[in-house]
């Protein structure tokens, strides 16, 4: 009996291990998170290796968007960017995973041994490969005591009740929620499997329960955070939610793909069939899932979320670098608004749905910030050279979010939208183009990325060049509201690239 108190302790050291692997890994790879989203500005499909990046680095999905949505609080990245990191997040937990389903457990001692005393007596690279050693050798030590206190409840584990997969389900989800890991929760399930006290089947719903249960820690974590963070977390919730569902209806073919492998390393593919499964439907587009998710989170409520500033302090006023930070920040946070009136400014021309009158709405409530921010800049002392920067960045975003109503309601007098149904895909593709170049230079002004800067250039360049083909060349100069248009886009793209100009 006494080995029930091995269980606790195996949990403990597990979290432990968990987070000084996911040290040893950040070190040694040398990940930075300045690097990490300067490099998903470069490719879409170098922001889902961010993702898988992030989550080695601290060694849980839920942690990695946990991140996120704390960055997304501070205005350091907008909510449209991280959607595909998140994806890239829950598919690097699954490495994690597949290192768990190694039987190494017997050599543990070996490996606390060997990365104790290189991690002591080493510097450098060398150093951080000793810490990385010694969090697995702690992992699989820990999994080692796991598997030793089942002996002491092998009757209960046994029992109809946990035999039920709508039990191993819950279970599988309210242990990810408690613990805030799902990486323990599986290497749970790999212990209890090794022992042949569960099947694979029984197995499937503590992974399918894990999977889902993740999405919860992101809620927990939100609360409190402004709504941007919350739309992160219904994202999250939604996007597991689905794949949850569709594991289910592939639960038999799932299966027989995990009988290939021995049991411990069928419960990691598993894990993996389930998130790959998941994300095979957003890889190529999650457009859906960010309207869905942004809607449920800002509801009727959207324009108020930039009525009151979130980050300005007056008692900061006493060190001018500080209050210069926060008067950043909150810019940052107008750029993330920004963002959300070209969204809807999109969805209004495409002919998608909403009130016209949110875009007059949205610009009021850029206004008035930005008065409120520049009012605050003209009480910081000193510090000129970094107050022009930022009034400078808050002047072209109120321009933009000017430029964007006037251009609405301009081509709305003209019939534009009957031109646009007719057209949507080359409209489509001249607005997203727009979209990820204002994404590019909000991105390089608040890391102050000379690379991204040229990115921004490059994307501007070709959102000239696609307007001059599609009026010059495929003769839509003559068509209803397409000059006119053109003349936006041009000016917007002009806009967004002062952005970077100001760095």
């Amino acid at each position: 009996m006494r080995e029930v108190f091995l269980l606790p302790a195996g949990l403990v050291l597990f979290l432990y291990g968990i987070r000084v692997l996911g040290e040893g890994l950040k070190d040694f790879l040398k990940i930075g998170l300045r690097d990490l989203f300067s490099l998903c500005e470069r490719k879409r499909a170098l922001s889902f290796l961010v993702g898988v990046l992030l989550s080695l680095g601290v060694q849980s999905s839920a942690g990695a968007v946990s991140l996120l949505a704390s960055m997304i609080n501070v205005g350091l990245i907008s909510f449209l960017r991280s959607m595909d990191i998140m994806i890239g997040a829950s598919l690097g937990n699954t490495i994690t995973t597949q290192i768990l389903a190694f039987r190494v457990a017997d050599y543990s001692p070996y490996m606390l041994a060997l990365g104790y005393f290189t991690m002591i007596f080493s510097k450098g690279r060398l150093r951080s490969l000793g810490v990385l050693v010694w969090g697995l050798g702690l992992v699989f030590f820990s999994m080692f005591l796991m598997q030793r206190s089942f002996s002491g409840i092998n009757l209960f584990l046994k029992t109809p009740v946990f035999s039920s997969s709508l039990f191993l389900f819950f279970f599988g989800a309210i242990l990810t929620m408690l613990f805030q890991s799902s990486a323990l929760v599986l290497g749970l399930a790999i212990s209890v499997i090794s022992e042949r006290i569960i099947s694979l089947r029984e197995a499937f719903f503590i992974v399918l329960g894990a999977h889902l249960g993740a999405s919860f820690v992101l809620f927990m974590v939100s609360l409190g955070m402004r709504r941007e963070a919350k739309a992160l977390a219904w994202a999250s919730l939604l996007y597991r939610a689905f794949g949850t569902l569709l594991s289910l209806s592939l639960y038999p073919f799932l299966i027989f793909l995990a009988t290939f492998f021995p049991p411990e390393r069928g419960v990691a593919m598993l894990h993996l069939s389930v998130t790959t499964v998941n994300a095979l439907p957003f890889i190529f587009s999650n457009s859906f899932l960010t309207k869905l998710s942004l809607k449920i989170a800002f509801g009727k409520g959207e324009v108020e979320e930039l009525t009151q500033p979130a980050f300005l302090d007056d008692g900061a006023l006493e060190v001018p670098e500080w209050a210069c930070y926060l008067a950043l920040k909150e810019g940052l946070r107008v750029g993330t608004f920004l963002e959300y009136q070209f969204l809807r400014f999109s969805e209004l021309l495409l002919g998608d749905g909403g009130k016209p009158s949110i875009l007059r709405e949205m610009e009021d409530s850029i206004r008035g910030m930005v008065e409120t921010i520049s009012n605050y800049l003209g009480r910081v002392g000193d510090m000129a050279e970094e107050k022009l920067k930022i009034y400078t960045f808050l002047g072209d975003l109120r321009q933009a979010s000017e430029l964007l109503s006037e251009t609405y309601f301009s081509l709305s007098l003209i019939g534009f939208r009957k031109e646009a149904n007719v057209n949507r895909e080359k409209l489509e593709g001249v607005l997203d183009a727009i979209a990820e170049l204002l994404k590019i230079s909000l991105g390089a002004f608040a890391l102050s990325d000379k690379f991204m800067a040229r990115k921004a250039k490059e994307r501007k360049r070709r959102i000239e060049e696609d307007l001059k083909r599609i009026l010059v060349d495929e003769r839509f100069i003559d068509r209803p509201g397409w000059l006119e248009f053109a003349s936006f886009a041009k000016r917007f793209s002009d806009q967004c690239y002062y952005i970077v100009e100001a760095i």
